[in-house]
């Protein structure tokens, strides 16, 4: 199927590729605003550790490992989707040889 023949997938497509380079666009913007304030992983534990101690720490971890689980789980629910065998849109006509 010829991709310009239907403008609604053309629409669709055009706002896919959008939204994947504003969301380049943002991640790169928080890692730099991350170097550029020495914010690492250790440092922002550092950071809980002094204010609430270890079991603020070990909140946080749990927290982050739950949201990981989300996106893991997410990710491979999306990855069945593209990967299933979708129905034919319409049926193989068979010719009656007789």
């Amino acid at each position: 199927m010829n991709r310009s023949a239907n403008p609604e997938i053309e629409e669709l497509i055009a706002n896919g590729q959008r939204l994947a380079k504003e969301a380049t666009q943002m991640l790169e913007a928080a890692e730099k605003f991350f170097a550029e304030h020495n914010i690492t992983p250790e440092s922002a534990l550092e950071e809980v550790r002094k204010r609430g101690g270890e079991k603020a720490v070990a909140q946080v971890k749990a927290q982050v490992e739950a949201e990981m689980q989300k996106i893991n789980d997410e990710v491979a629910q999306q990855q069945l989707y593209a990967n299933k065998k979708r129905p034919a849109s319409r049926r193989a006509s068979t010719r009656s040889m007789i």
